[in-house]
């Protein structure tokens, strides 16, 4: 299980916070080291068995599919590049009708924005988040 909820303390939370305000600042060269810290941060959602593959995702520059073995199968998730290189990541929040839209460097730092954003919005309500720490589906790849 992810370990963001494992563990909802204000320490934790304040951790995932400016875990967010590093990615928002991010550069795409700080994509790799980004993906590092949410693991050791939010913990892989296919636990210690996924850490060979990601790894393996990272040396290799698949940082798209990274993030989603970082994720998980999650509720949804819309992801853009406009023509100027803009970055964008949407996903619901788990409450009705509202969402969540946030730009990055790249589509990999526009995600765990969105991811991060949504934990945070889900720690602020008693119910788990919409995103889950279910495994991605078999398959789910990017690169």
């Amino acid at each position: 299980m992810n370990g963001f909820h494992c563990a909802r303390s204000a320490q934790h939370e304040a951790a995932v916070r400016d875990f967010l305000f590093d990615v928002a600042g991010s550069a795409a060269c700080e994509q790799e080291q980004r993906l590092r810290d949410a693991a050791r941060l939010l913990g892989l959602a296919g636990g210690l068995d996924a850490q060979p593959t990601f790894d393996a995702m990272l040396a290799c520059g698949a940082y798209e599919s990274a993030t989603l073995l970082l994720i998980g199968g999650s509720e949804g998730f819309i992801l853009s590049r406009g023509p100027n290189g803009t970055c964008m990541a949407s996903s619901a929040t788990g409450r009705e009708d509202e969402d969540v839209t946030v730009q990055g460097a790249t589509l990999s730092l526009a995600l765990l924005s969105a991811y991060a954003t949504v934990l945070l919005a889900g720690s602020e309500q008693p119910a788990r988040s919409a995103w889950s720490a279910t495994a991605a589906p078999a398959g789910t790849r990017l690169h």
